[in-house]
């Protein structure tokens, strides 16, 4: 157990913003707990240390150009095989993608996806934002992350974690849990994917794009990433202004040998294809496409949504063209209803697209969710470690009934004008 003195009851309270003291109260467990500790005479001087360097430069080599976009090795990758694909044209967020530049987008993951195969590398991490992030050099980006060199079927929840830090927060100054790069191996990677791109792959089957029901989805390093998660809570309240005692060390280390036990969780049927399950979470419905409100509790009500294809499919390369289209219109309409609803927020759209790098349904869908630049470090490392559930259904009946309007609306405002 750590000790963390705050100056005040107030202090405590601008350390956590925007959670409330009773919020966060409520939230410590014995697990992971907190020793708080209030001194008046403590003085907050906030002597800031700089444990984050940056990401460096997403799109540093061109590995791949297309007709409108370009495939990019970053200067420093997040782990092997990590790629940026930039868009030649200036997009001005995700309403602006145009239909072409899309199908040459979702045609280039498969590419991708089929050389991944090559390697080993069975998913990938789909990450594209409404404004250009750090590292992309003003340009609309979509960064391919996949899972850890030999972890195959198994989910390291530390490198889910730092992923999710990567993706959400990549600015925030917590401790990356870096990959221990060799000597050259980044070079490497360059060369190996220039190449790749000139001679290609084979296709991939059918069996790599569906699943057999059940499936068994197998983790690891879950108490690693607690204490990752802890380090960097503690890490961030340090940098408010409060003293920690920190009662034990930890090593901010990528673990990258695969355990000898995992946890496995047999998964017999796919949710969103559950009537019961599309009637509790539909949002709205346009064509072959679906958005549900996510059931999981985000930082904010209204700030955290699925969209996904009706019709079944594991892999997002298993999107037709059509719902690929479908997609595009839908996402561009909801962004531009969250960026109303949540002023403050930038809205990230992100796939998780195979148990191993963290798909829990095994129906392809893109998490849209609306985050707040400022505070999501926080809030995202507190609704990891201390998980709180399901939202209501108060707030799952409220939300739905509140977006399907903006969204019907958006979807036909032109429409109507032609009405008046």
């Amino acid at each position: 157990m750590s000790a963390v003195t705050f100056q005040s009851e107030d202090h405590f309270a601008e350390a956590f913003y925007p959670l409330s003291s009773e919020e966060v109260e409520k939230r410590m467990d014995e697990r992971v707990p907190l020793k708080i500790h209030f001194d008046e005479k403590l003085s907050i001087e906030k002597k800031i240390p700089i444990r984050n360097f940056g990401v460096g430069n997403i799109v540093a080599t061109e590995v791949y150009s297309g007709n409108y976009l370009g495939v990019y090795y970053p200067e420093k990758p997040r782990v092997p095989h990590h790629l940026a694909i930039a868009m030649k044209r200036e997009v001005k967020g995700l309403g602006d993608l145009k239909r072409e530049e899309c199908q040459e987008l979702f045609k280039t993951l498969k590419k991708v996806a089929e050389i991944y195969k090559t390697i080993g590398i069975r998913g990938f991490v789909i990450a594209q934002y409404d404004s250009p992030q750090e590292g992309h050099k003003g340009c609309y980006v979509v960064e391919v992350i996949p899972h850890l060199p030999g972890f195959e079927k198994i989910k390291n929840i530390v490198d889910k974690m730092d992923c999710n830090r990567h993706v959400l927060y990549r600015s925030a100054n917590i401790s990356p849990m870096l990959f221990p790069f060799k000597v050259g191996e980044i070079e490497e990677g360059c060369s190996f994917w220039q190449k790749a791109f000139i001679r290609g792959a084979p296709p991939l089957q059918e069996s790599e794009i569906e699943v057999t029901y059940p499936v068994d989805r197998m983790e690891s390093h879950h108490r690693e990433s607690e204490e990752a998660l802890y380090y960097h809570l503690l890490e961030m309240l340090q940098d408010k202004g409060a003293f920690v005692k920190e009662a034990r060390s930890f090593s901010l280390t990528m673990p990258t040998k695969s355990p000898e036990e995992v946890k496995t969780v047999t998964i017999a049927r796919c949710f969103f294809c559950d009537p019961m399950i599309i009637k509790k979470q539909l949002v709205f419905e346009y064509e072959n496409v679906l958005v549900f409100y996510n059931i999981r509790k985000g930082a904010k009500p209204g700030s955290n949504f699925l969209l996904l294809p009706k019709r079944h499919t594991q892999k997002v390369y298993g999107l037709t063209r059509e719902e690929i289209e479908n997609i595009r219109i839908v996402r561009g309409v909801l962004a531009e209803v969250l960026k109303e609803m949540h002023p403050e927020s930038e809205v990230v759209v992100y796939v998780q697209d195979d148990p191993s790098i963290g798909q829990t349904v095994f129906h392809t869908h893109e998490q849209v969710v609306a985050v707040d630049p400022k505070t999501v470090a926080l809030t995202w490392t507190l609704m990891s470690l201390y998980p709180e559930g399901n939202v209501s259904d108060e707030e799952m009946e409220r939300i739905k009934g509140e977006f399907s309007k903006r969204l019907w609306d958006k979807m036909y405002e032109s429409d109507l004008k032609k009405v008046e």
